[in-house]
């Protein structure tokens, strides 16, 4: 063992914690930004189309007649994979559909790196290293760029089991004019 790089790949797993709260910090409070705009643009979406509109804590709910539209949310125990925040939104009109509704980078490009098993003690250190330098860097680019970065609104049918097309939208507001009022042939 070469205790210098270890104790070099613990000092960068430090600064990356250091670099990964900050961002975190920065991810919540762009997530409760959007959960606040998404509710507003489904309130007034609704509200526009003649729907009475009902708010909870995590829950808005539109009704006329009986129709009935739904986004909700809950609280993940752990944090999502390949998006930010996820809604459920579930629309009671000719028949029940749900969907989720993710929210993500509008530029999202996620990439994994791995090394080889069979390299020795001191290598796989050294790739750690270079794992988490890179890590660092990549995290110090988001932090700089994060007020930048775009993020949009992924419609996907809970039904279907595979990645289909994408649709994706600037707001719900969008989402809910496009999908709702549009001839779709």
């Amino acid at each position: 063992m070469n205790l210098a790089l270890l104790k070099e790949l613990e000092d960068l797993k430090k600064k990356q914690g250091t670099l990964s709260a900050r961002l975190a910090k920065k991810i919540e409070t762009k997530i409760e930004h959007s959960i606040t705009e998404a509710f507003h643009d489904f309130d007034r979406f609704f509200k526009e189309n003649g729907f009475e509109v009902q708010s909870g804590e995590r829950i808005v709910s539109a009704s006329y007649g009986n129709l009935k539209a739904t986004l909700k949310y809950d609280i993940p125990e752990a944090p999502y994979l390949n998006c930010y925040f996820a809604f459920d939104l579930i629309l009671q009109f000719q028949e029940n559909t749900e969907y989720q509704l993710l929210l993500i980078s509008k530029h999202q490009n996620r990439t994994t790196e791995s090394y080889d098993a069979t390299e020795g003690p001191a290598q796989q250190i050294r790739q750690s290293i270079q794992e988490v330098t890179a890590s660092i860097e990549k995290t110090e680019e988001s932090i700089k760029n994060f007020s930048k970065e775009i993020w949009s609104f992924e419609l996907r049918s809970k039904k279907q089991k595979k990645k289909a097309n994408r649709n994706i939208y600037d707001s719900v507001y969008e989402l809910l004019t496009t999908t709702l009022t549009k001839e779709h042939e």
